[in-house]
């Protein structure tokens, strides 16, 4: 008699797919790629083409409460809002309104090499402004 004897099938072979001998650089190439991404989109938000000097209305006062903003960048700027030392105490006008310039203060558009002076009621020792283009915060020392 003969048995016969019944074997599973063969599995199939999985063939492996040949890696990439420049995988690695090819992750690298997009890592860097990504990253100078980054930092251009992070750049255009930055607000650092305006320029802060903190002046005395009377140079024999030395109260520090005036405040020069020029625009140092290659594109108009909006200023939308200005804080002083983050207090809602410490108010801003400008500086031209005892002149009689009767514009408000905000929202003002400085062209390139404009400058803005405020005056406000405190020492000026933080200013955090509020630009069309984000926010930033200035600290000033005497």
């Amino acid at each position: 008699m003969s048995e016969h004897m019944s074997a599973p099938p063969p599995l199939p072979s999985v063939a492996l797919k040949p890696t990439s001998k420049w995988r690695w650089l090819k992750i690298a190439v997009g890592i860097i790629a990504a990253a100078f991404l980054a930092i251009g989109v992070i750049g255009s938000y930055s607000s650092d083409n305006l320029e802060f000097v903190r002046r005395d209305l009377f140079d024999a006062a030395h109260d520090g409460k005036v405040l020069e903003v020029t625009n140092i960048g290659n594109k108009p700027i909006k200023l939308m809002n200005l804080k002083v030392n983050n207090r809602i105490d410490c108010t801003v006008y400008r500086l031209d309104a005892i002149l009689g310039n009767a514009k408000p203060l905000f929202p003002s558009t400085l062209n390139v090499g404009d400058k803005l002076s405020i005056s406000g009621s405190c020492l000026i020792i933080k200013v955090t402004v509020e630009t069309d283009h984000g926010s930033n915060s200035y600290s000033f020392r005497r």
